[in-house]
């Protein structure tokens, strides 16, 4: 049977404080992100982890909110 999950490009570990002004993982992902055209999941045991604060959910939202209007080629 074939694997049809998606590989895994790269794990990040976000267990950094929401009190912290630069969460610096969760800013390495968003760059990665940002930079990266490959990718097209991004799983998250814990979505609590992914957005801490307002500011942090503001800047996922934008994310999927670009990606939702790229235009996908098959």
């Amino acid at each position: 049977m074939k694997d049809t999950r998606p590989p895994v490009i790269k794990e990040v570990k976000l267990s950094e404080s929401a009190k912290l002004q630069r969460r610096k993982h969760f800013n390495e992902m968003i760059e990665f992100l940002r930079r990266s055209r490959d990718v097209k999941v991004v799983l998250v045991e814990n979505t609590d982890r992914l957005s801490r604060n307002l500011r942090d959910f503001v800047i996922v939202e934008d994310l999927v909110s670009k990606a939702a209007r790229k235009p996908r080629l098959r």
